[in-house]
């Protein structure tokens, strides 16, 4: 039985590493998303209910395996991360930032949406605990 659990414990920690590997993912899609649909508009200061609208599906689709897994979290995860971007800089100021290479990109949005990072990374881990918790129940209930 403890092998069992070890077991599940290390693909929890391979699974976490998953995690972060779609966070970085999703970041990229952040920044793709509002990119391009940025470029496809006029280059007005302000931005739209539009514009927030397609760069939340497209902040969805970016995150592919994680948004079917967990969609309400990525769904909530998107709308974040896009309110926090469109609150804090203009569409020309976005448009400068993702002029930059990629590395620069992260470094001057990332602060902005830090806080929808960790509650993402939160609710993923919290609900990977309860599916071990499950699992775990689940084993020992069939000695």
């Amino acid at each position: 039985m403890q092998h069992r659990v070890r077991h599940y414990l290390q693909a929890m920690k391979r699974r976490h590493l998953f995690i972060i590997i779609i966070i970085l993912i999703s970041l990229f899609g952040v920044y793709s998303g509002l990119k391009s649909f940025i470029k496809n508009k006029d280059n007005k200061s302000e931005w739209t209910q539009t514009d927030r609208d397609n760069q939340i599906k497209d902040c969805i689709k970016t995150t592919k395996e994680m948004g079917e897994k967990y969609p309400y979290i990525i769904k909530d995860y998107c709308e974040c991360s896009t309110d926090k971007v469109i609150n804090s800089i203009t569409k020309d100021e976005y448009n400068k930032i993702t002029s930059l290479p990629i590395n620069e990109q992260k470094t001057k949005i990332t602060p902005i949406i830090k806080d929808c990072i960790e509650t993402l990374k939160n609710r993923i881990l919290k609900a990977d605990l309860k599916t071990l918790e499950s699992t775990i129940n689940n084993i020992t209930n069939k000695k």
